[in-house]
This record gives structure tokens, C-alpha cells and sequence, in this order.
């Protein structure tokens, strides 16, 4: 937790960037960074350890961190398992072909 008289923290090179309405994207490593009201209307291309996500900032976007927007984890979904056949394998019938001439 950031102490109160610091502020919000915010990048240097966010602060001195022109972030204006439809302005070009912005490449971001710091997800610590908070947004304000004036990136409204702004794109951010946020690292999240592997590539970049693209943020477009919204009026609920304010005072939450750039990071929150970028997922680091991928959602896990669990494979469904295939039903075996009952059909045998070919081992097996080659198995049962040969016990059978035997027999003979």
C-alpha cells in the first residue's frame, strides 16, 4: 500500500507524454501505474511478461492501475476426455488369431 502524502504513482514518461484523445499508443511496462481522468479516450499496449495487451482507458478505468487491465494468466480449461471404444486393439486380436490356430 503507497503511503497517502505520496500521491498516485505515475510513470515519468507517461507524465511527460502527450496522452490526448486519439492520440497513437503507448507501450507500457510499469502496470503500477494509476490512471487519471486526463488519459480518458487513451491506448495503452501493456506488458504483461509475455507480450503486449492492448487497454483503451474508459471513465471506469480511473483510479485503478494499468495492470489490473491486462491479464497475466491465461484462463485453464480442462480438456474433455474421449470415451474409449470397445472395439480391441489390433494386438489383442492378433493375440486371440494365434490362440485360436493353436487350439486346432
Amino acid at each position: 500500500m503507497r503511503s497517502a502524502w505520496k500521491g498516485l504513482f505515475q510513470h515519468s514518461s507517461l507524465v511527460k507524454a502527450d496522452l490526448t484523445e486519439g492520440s497513437r499508443t503507448t507501450g507500457v511496462f510499469s502496470r503500477a501505474t494509476w490512471v487519471t481522468l486526463n488519459w480518458v479516450g487513451s491506448t495503452f499496449l501493456v506488458y504483461n511478461g509475455k507480450g503486449w495487451q492492448e487497454v483503451v482507458v474508459t471513465a471506469a478505468h480511473t483510479d485503478h492501475r494499468l495492470g489490473e487491465f491486462a491479464r497475466t494468466r491465461a484462463f485453464f480449461i480442462p480438456k474433455i476426455k474421449k470415451k474409449k471404444s470397445k472395439s480391441k486393439s489390433k494386438k489383442q486380436k492378433k493375440v486371440k488369431a494365434k490362440a485360436k490356430t493353436k487350439k486346432k
